[in-house]
């Protein structure tokens, strides 16, 4: 299953916004260089999807947006 998601980071609050299906727009208020930013955002993605973190694979990026495989 093929996640597409846009993330902004140095949010101020962190949200997640659902645009159908497997498309989101996710806030997190980490910088994308600070370490830990991608642990947290796959956390903050396997609490929404209900999978475990584990399983939320990178493929890669298109344009802005990142993509993620779920096994």
């Amino acid at each position: 299953m093929k996640l597409v998601v846009q993330i902004k980071f140095d949010s101020k609050k962190q949200r997640i916004t659902k645009f159908g299906d497997f498309r989101y727009l996710v806030y997190l208020p980490s910088k994308k260089e600070e370490p830990g930013t991608m642990a947290k955002f796959l956390d903050v993605m396997s609490k929404e999807l209900g999978v475990p973190a584990h399983r939320i694979k990178y493929q890669g990026k298109q344009g802005e947006n990142h993509i993620f495989d779920i096994e």
